[in-house]
């Protein structure tokens, strides 16, 4: 896909046509989590409860929601550094809620 760009035409379109987009990013590479999947990029129409279970439903959608506040606490700190941050953001950002590799650790804890 040219520039790695998913709003490009092509793919855009192919896109519409398919039952699930598996969005493989570099930045989750180079943490060394592979497969690389992005959890929040990615989308399947099989995830609905119907088909996988409403508890397997729940869980999944609740890991995106987990996975997208640390994207989000990660681009506050980005922008404002950790001094900016409210003390509940803060015990966020530096306790166990947000760890360094949250996908492998998700994973893990899942597993266990």
């Amino acid at each position: 896909m040219p520039a790695d760009d998913l709003t490009d035409p092509a793919p855009a379109t192919t896109f519409a046509h398919l039952d699930a987009t598996i969005v493989l990013e570099r930045s989750i590479a180079e943490l060394g989590i592979y497969p690389a999947v992005d959890p929040l990029a990615s989308n399947s129409r099989a995830l609905a409860p119907e088909i996988v279970g409403q508890e397997h439903y729940d869980v999944a959608r609740g890991v995106q929601k987990v996975l997208q506040r640390y994207k989000d606490l990660q681009d506050i700190i980005a922008i404002l550094g950790m001094d900016e941050l409210t003390e509940p953001r803060t015990v966020s950002a530096t306790g166990t809620a947000l760890p360094s590799r949250p996908v492998k650790t998700c994973a893990t804890k899942t597993a266990g």
